[in-house]
């Protein structure tokens, strides 16, 4: 998505001819993308610590993320992503729900017997489908399924952001950017 909002901005209407339609981010949330990013950019960013920021990380993220070899399976794997940009980075934290690949769209499955279940497939075969959501694990057989309605929304919560304070913010935003695994603080 992040790619694609970049080279509809220097392709033009051409570009989407072959992608097809690039949304634009909403109006608030672009200007809260705005607000964070020029924290990052100020001068507080130098005191940022990547090793406290590893401890927000795993109060905050690590359950639905692996990075680093740490962490929960139920969102995309952090290490290889293209963390160091700080435009993706904001876009996907801030509006999760603004592009969400196939395979981490949120799925409510209803039993027959009225049953309502909600996660991430995990696991799918012919006689069952196993959803994930933090701390959950649920397993439905495919004979008992009444109804299931992929979403495309993210499991992780928009606000996310607006539970930190500043400095656990920079913090956190400094080992997002980490090449390497931080040691945790002594």
């Amino acid at each position: 998505a992040y790619v694609a909002r970049s080279l509809k901005t220097l392709l033009g209407k051409d570009f989407e001819k072959v992608y097809g339609e690039v949304r634009e981010v909403s109006a608030d949330k672009g200007k809260l993308m705005a607000q964070y990013k020029s924290k990052i950019f100020s001068a507080a960013m130098e005191k940022a610590d990547a090793s406290r920021g590893r401890v927000i990380y795993q109060r905050t993220c690590a359950a639905c993320h692996v990075m680093y070899g740490e962490g929960g399976k139920i969102g995309p794997e952090l290490t290889g992503s293209n963390r160091a940009d700080v435009d993706y980075l904001l876009l996907n934290v801030i509006d999760p729900n603004y592009d969400v690949p196939e395979g981490y769209r949120l799925v409510t499955i209803t039993s027959k017997g009225g049953q309502v279940f909600a996660g991430m497939v995990a696991e799918e075969d012919a006689d069952k489908i196993v959803l994930t959501m933090v701390g959950q694990t649920s397993v439905i057989a495919k004979a008992d399924v009444k109804t299931r309605v992929t979403l495309k929304i993210s499991l992780m919560p928009e606000s996310l952001l607006l539970t930190l304070k500043d400095n656990e913010f920079l913090d956190l935003i400094q080992y997002l950017r980490t090449e390497k695994q931080a040691p945790l603080p002594k």
